[in-house]
């Protein structure tokens, strides 16, 4: 009776006019009068190229233009359309009456109504008295593996139980009407859904079960301050409620799934592997010591990485985010065969909270990757912080496609994932994903780049007080040089200074007005990347153009001075406005940026070249 399987799960298919594709998005954003031109552009840039698909769902008071002004009846007629289609569907399936069920653990983190959801649920559908009724809330996207963990903790004491998880997300009410940057993103990235899933201890249904949970493991780092703040309800400076996601969530997030990583591994990881690990952590420990000493060859050898690949056959990873998926494939050296489920997953429903690993799960199995033997290893992150991680056996070949992906697998994956709302807003210039096709075949470069836009973009090169040269590492999830190594930059704003065409000032005052954002911009820029006041950087002075040899695009550099020690600048990197562009910020001495400029995109090479120019100049 300590065994824990998995019957059966219905993940929820909202109706098709809670659909939202990426225009609809864009109209809801237009509607919040907080929202200046730079949050509207920053929402729009997010969405496009969050990795979200055009059929995703919302609430229905956001759809109707109410999202700011929220009733209780929203949030409860929003849990009602979900409780009452998925637990019916998955109790019909399997023959199973509402009052066999003995225990019920209900998560739904943003919502927590008194009566408490689980009580609705019970009243609904007329359970019995003596139902061991578990209500979780503001347990993040992690909860569902929570909420097994509280049936998994029943089973170990009761025999011959059936227990109902229900896990979901209430967005009605969590709208965030503000413009702090650091909130407004949670709007982009989450989407309506849910699932029920139907689990038993029950040794004569271990044949018609689907799956049996092995193991379990739980990392809570809700004692660090870093973790704890890095992703959390909160007011902003108007008293606007929303959800704050810090500079301090990928880092936070990463040394949590390592800890995690560290108690799974031992118990999931055949025995040769763990040995391979080991002898590879020693060896390099080894040779380290030895470089240190001065007897070593002098480079380090690559980072041991251990393969769970040899004790699990699929990843079921929570659609965090493009960044989410990303990060944890580049961790586990996962193959883009491992990560297509979450991907799939995130553009076809997005982040449904705490219910996305089971849409995963549903996608594996529509596409009848699940056999009998074969292990599934789940992964989720949550408030707090927290990572949580179980293993499930398969216990049987999973061949049939009667789930929430029925209709739609056949389309699955499709030939690309990139918003169409991004090809049509850059179709003919340089940043669109074919934008080679414009090209027109001329040695003349103006001939050859003539269907393409030629925006002047800046960067900056900042030197600290110390010596050291700023370097960003860009987001995987922007569109332009995903992952590279940059410096401070972006493109001057004609609107900043109330330039909106051509035709609105007189020449002298277009010009002299141009002139002066060229410089204003590239401070505005290195303030908002790097979170560096204003008042800590000296003039900007002007070194040059770089150019891009392919699409001839050019950029204007400059060198600037900053008065803050490069350990300041650091800790200041953390609230930067556009933090969302990068994911690091590197402080380098100018030997290391000799290195670094030649992984940086061309333009910025070409930087780095200028930069070269100034300071033999000056000797």
């Amino acid at each position: 009776h300590q065994e824990c399987y998995i019957l059966g799960y219905e993940c929820f298919k909202p109706s098709d006019d809670r659909i939202v594709s990426t225009q609809f998005s864009g109209e809801i954003l237009v509607r919040n009068k907080n929202l200046g031109l730079n949050e509207f552009k920053f929402l729009l840039k997010a969405i496009v190229n969050s990795g979200i698909g055009e059929h995703t769902y919302g609430p229905r008071n956001v759809l109707m233009g109410r999202e700011e002004t929220p009733t209780l009846e929203d949030s409860h007629s929003e849990m009602d359309e979900f409780f009452q289609d998925s637990v019916q569907k998955l109790l019909s399936k399997f023959g199973i009456s509402p009052r066999e069920i003995d225990v019920l653990v209900v998560n739904v983190s943003m919502f927590a109504s008194v009566p408490s959801l689980a009580s609705k649920i019970v009243n609904h559908y007329k359970m019995r008295d003596d139902i061991k009724a578990y209500n979780l809330s503001g347990m993040g996207c992690s909860a569902s593996l929570i909420s097994i963990n509280v049936a998994q903790s029943v089973f170990k004491h009761e025999k011959d139980r059936y227990a109902l998880v229900v896990t979901s997300e209430s967005l009605s009410p969590n709208w965030y009407s503000g413009n702090d940057r650091s909130m407004i993103l949670s709007n982009c990235l989450f989407r309506s859904g849910g699932c029920a899933i139907l689990l038993t201890n029950k040794w004569a249904l271990r044949k018609r079960a689907m799956l049996k949970l092995k193991y379990l493991v739980r990392t809570h780092h809700g004692a660090r301050d870093e973790s704890y703040g890095c992703c959390i309800q909160t007011e902003d400076s108007k008293g606007m409620v929303g959800f704050h996601l810090s500079k301090d969530l990928p880092k936070s997030a990463a040394r949590c799934l390592v800890d995690n990583l560290k108690v799974l591994a031992p118990k999931i990881l055949p025995i040769r592997e763990l040995v391979r690990f080991t002898l590879v952590v020693m060896a390099r420990k080894f040779e380290t010591r030895h470089n240190k000493q001065g007897t070593g060859t002098g480079e380090p050898s690559k980072k041991p990485v251990i393969n769970f690949k040899t004790g699990v056959e699929h990843f079921c990873i929570h659609t965090g985010g493009k960044a989410v998926i990303d990060g944890i494939g580049e961790n586990l050296k996962l193959t883009e065969f491992d990560l297509e489920p979450a991907r799939m997953t995130l553009h076809r429903f997005g982040n449904t909270s705490a219910s996305s690993l089971w849409y995963v799960l549903g996608y594996m199995e529509a596409k009848k990757r699940l056999k009998k033997g074969e292990r599934v290893l789940m992964l989720s992150f949550g408030a707090g912080f927290k990572c949580n991680s179980c293993l499930w056996e398969v216990m049987r070949d999973l061949n049939e496609c009667d789930n929430v992906w029925s209709d739609c697998i056949k389309d699955y994956p499709p030939k690309t994932l990139v918003n169409p709302f991004l090809e049509k807003t850059f179709v003919g210039t340089n940043l669109n994903a074919s934008w080679e096709k414009f090209l027109v075949h001329s040695e003349d470069e103006t001939v050859r780049c003539q269907h393409t836009s030629n925006p002047l973009g800046n960067g900056a090169i900042v030197e600290t007080n110390d010596g050291r040269i700023l370097v960003l590492r860009r987001s995987n999830n922007v569109g332009e040089f995903p992952g590279h190594f940059v410096f401070p930059g972006g493109h001057p704003e004609p609107e900043e200074i109330g330039i909106f065409s051509h035709d609105t000032l007189e020449p002298a005052v277009l010009h002299r007005k141009v002139a002066e954002e060229m410089f204003d911009s590239i401070i505005r820029e290195v303030v908002e990347e790097t979170g560096v006041p204003t008042e800590s950087l000296c003039k900007p002075v002007f070194i040059g153009i770089s150019r891009r040899e392919l699409n001839v695009r050019p950029t204007a550099f400059f060198f600037m001075k900053c008065s803050l020690e490069s350990e300041e600048v650091q800790k200041l990197y953390s609230s930067a406005q556009d933090g969302f562009e990068s994911t690091q910020l590197h402080t380098v001495s100018k030997e290391e940026l000799e290195n670094l400029a030649w992984k940086m995109p061309g333009c910025h090479h070409g930087g780095y070249a200028l930069f070269r120019l100034m300071v033999d100049a000056t000797k």
